[in-house]
């Protein structure tokens, strides 16, 4: 393929600093130490586990990890799901395509939008467990479910494979080698809020649609997972999430200070 000017204008390189790679409960040791010499092949270090075994760095993950220990020894280890992906901007869940309430992008979408918002923005990208992947409640608050085509009759990746064709897909604008991407930038210099700064948003959100009685018990997961999604596809900068997170919390404070009419 020839490289054109516009070719050129969209190939963004990927700010591996500002990646993470997120294990979330995973059960083998050699799987871990396999993922972190997978990541350092194509320069990534960031390396976090939820809930590992306490063992994750013992004799069998060290000899997958070969040459990589160094990710290994670094790697951060998180309690909680939530703890783990509190401070990214765009999270990006692995997922083998059964759930499909929400739009799956290719790995190559996927990469090329990571790759622009790590400019200036944390990104993550989540890994479930062996067995059963991520559950839906952490799916639900994913920015973006990413899919890799395999062949459908054997379709389960290897966590470290998948790994593998991440940081490939992320790095191949990188000096690693040259990639053409179609798709415009739309994050650089933008500065995105964190999950932490969407899960304060939704509590004031979920708050506000209680008092109001638009909440019901019945529906209330529902209602919220379906509005999370809006959210996502709107995007909002971090300034225009505190706008409307502190419009919602006076319109609480004053919902609530309003004395309640005798019926």
């Amino acid at each position: 393929m020839v490289k054109t000017p516009s070719d050129e204008s969209t190939a963004i390189d990927c700010k591996q600093s500002n990646v993470d790679f997120v294990l979330v409960r995973p059960n083998f040791l050699g799987n871990i130490g396999s993922t972190a010499r997978a990541m350092k092949n194509f320069g990534m270090e960031n390396l976090s586990l939820v809930a590992p075994p306490t063992n994750y760095k013992d004799a069998e993950a060290r000899m997958m990890a070969v040459g990589a220990f160094d990710v290994l020894k670094s790697a951060k280890v998180f309690a909680t799901f939530p703890e783990a992906i509190s401070e990214a901007t765009l999270v990006f869940a692995t997922t083998s395509g059964r759930q499909r309430s929400q739009n799956l992008l290719s790995i190559q979408e996927a990469a090329a939008e990571a790759a622009d918002a790590s400019q200036h923005n944390r990104i993550a990208f989540l890994f479930g467990d062996e067995k059963n992947g991520l559950g839906n409640d952490e799916l639900a608050v994913c920015h973006r479910l990413v899919h890799v085509p395999t062949n459908p009759t054997f379709p389960a990746l290897n966590i470290a494979q998948s790994v593998c064709v991440v940081a490939y897909e992320l790095t191949r604008n990188n000096h690693f080698g040259t990639v053409m991407r179609n798709t415009p930038p739309k994050y650089t210099r933008r500065e995105l809020p964190t999950v932490k700064d969407e899960n304060e948003f939704f509590a004031l959100l979920e708050e506000f649609l209680s008092k109001t009685e638009f909440l019901r018990p019945y529906n209330k997961e529902v209602v919220v997972n379906d509005l999370r999604r809006l959210y996502q596809r709107m995007s909002p900068n971090k300034r225009e999430l505190d706008l409307v997170r502190g419009a919602l919390h006076k319109v609480n404070n004053a919902i609530g200070a309003q004395p309640r009419s005798e019926e």
